[in-house]
């Protein structure tokens, strides 16, 4: 027994780098973290496996195997939840606690795990071998086996719909590769435990779990291939966007966030999700955004690939009471199919807020108004029915306060600022210029 011992060590092993990989890929995202314990149970069985192949009796073979108990009974809780959070299906009716629901019926067979026989009445030695004798006639075991099957089919679903619903072809492929791992899984893991006893007289020897390998094989190709749950700006990259005195957003073609760079993290300040969890608010784009509505459209045409980039003046949720000169750019893989979506903004300042700081009376705002249209002082005070020498006192307070010295430097000062003259510019998502696919 020692060579499946050897073999399942080196299977757990191989499954935890996998996770692990993946983790420190992303960690703040949920979809990696979710990934990461899906690995985590398959190395914990693995490795209650492995001592308990090399059993010297059976009690110590029950002991191993209600260690690596938790790794069975919660892998297919997790594999579904890891799915819900691919593919995101609507579950309104229970919000965002659903995916936690799963795990109740697993807290259950645990606790009969670690009290009582389920899924095996009995281990015999069999020559150098310990072979298990399933417990057909539990009901407890039934439940489990109705339980797994059930999550497992599930997310097979989920996936084919998944893949039928994504347009980029990247995704559907992935899509398809974890549909055939979990089709993979119900296969051999029921195949020589529960079938070829069920229905010969063939005796277990429980090496089901090896077959992990299909899944970690398949996952492993989907990283390698397509980059699967390992979506982030690579160390060169980030540290040429943290050299921007932009502020810089990378959400991945779900519209996930990604990453911030340097620029966002001072203005947010040391609260900024990188010091902490993830608000579920700024999970993904248009939670960083106040104007989302207005920025649907545009996206969409973005992801489809009608539109390359458009721009837009907007505000972060996350920075609050600034505003941006922004510019939305998809980013596609080398076969072109969307990988995500990058902003980069441009701190800029509304003339509201300008006035407000410097106390720019409403008086002298309205005569701000006229100078940047080029009228005279006369027309001024013609449009606002007072006198010349009032016009020149307003705008030698409106110069002192703004630090100018006449009407080229004001319209320099709002020029070199960035200083948007709509008063609206604070509720409304404005798109200023366009590049469309062609």
């Amino acid at each position: 027994m020692k060579y499946l011992s050897a073999l399942s060590m080196l299977v757990a092993s191989l499954s935890l780098l996998e996770g692990i990989y993946v983790f420190f890929t992303q960690p703040r995202n949920s979809l990696n973290r979710t990934y990461f314990y899906m690995t985590l149970c398959i190395a914990v069985w693995l490795f209650g496996a492995s001592f308990a192949y090399s059993g010297e009796n059976k009690a110590e073979v029950w002991f191993w195997f209600r260690i690596c108990s938790f790794g069975f009974i919660f892998l297919h809780a997790f594999t579904l939840h890891f799915v819900i959070t691919l593919t995101r299906p609507p579950l309104t009716a229970l919000g965002s606690i659903a995916p936690y629901l799963l795990y109740l019926p697993s807290f259950y067979f645990q606790y009969k795990s670690l009290t009582d026989s389920i899924v095996f009445r009995d281990f015999l030695k069999e020559g150098n071998f310990w072979t298990a004798v399933p417990a057909f006639d539990s009901p407890v075991f039934l439940l489990l086996i109705l339980n797994y099957l059930l999550y497992y089919l599930v997310s097979a679903f989920l996936l084919i719909q998944y893949a039928r619903r994504v347009s980029q072809r990247k995704e559907k492929t992935k899509a398809w590769i974890l549909f055939s791992a979990i089709l993979s899984t119900i296969f051999f893991y029921n195949l020589e435990p529960f079938l070829l006893p069920y229905f010969t007289e063939y005796k277990p020897l429980v090496v089901s779990p090896l077959f992990s390998i299909v899944w970690i094989t398949l996952v492993g190709y989907a990283i390698l291939r397509y980059r699967f749950l390992s979506y982030t700006p690579s160390k060169i990259t980030q540290e040429i966007l943290d050299g921007i005195d932009e502020a810089v957003l990378v959400f991945d073609s779900d519209l996930r966030f990604v990453y911030a760079n340097a620029f966002v993290l001072q203005l947010h300040g040391k609260d900024f999700p990188k010091y902490g969890s993830l608000p579920s608010e700024l999970s993904n784009l248009f939670g960083w955004f106040p104007e989302y509505r207005g920025l649907k459209s545009a996206l969409s045409e973005l992801l489809e690939g009608s539109r390359k980039s458009f721009s837009c003046v907007i505000g972060l949720r996350a920075i609050p009471r600034k505003y941006f000169q922004a510019h939305f750019s998809s980013i596609r893989d080398p076969d072109g199919s969307n990988s995500g979506v990058v902003f980069i903004g441009k701190e800029t300042v509304t003339k509201n807020a300008l006035f407000e700081e410097k106390r720019i009376t409403r008086k002298e705002e309205r005569v701000v108004e006229h100078l940047m249209k080029g009228e005279t002082l006369k027309e001024i005070a013609k449009a606002e029915r007072m006198g010349l020498r009032t016009v020149k006192t307003h705008c030698a307070h409106i110069y002192q306060k703004l630090g100018v010295k006449n009407r080229v430097q004001l319209l320099e000062l709002f020029h070199t600022h960035h200083i948007l003259p709509e008063g609206e510019s604070e509720r409304k998502l404005f798109l200023l210029s366009e590049k469309r696919h062609r």
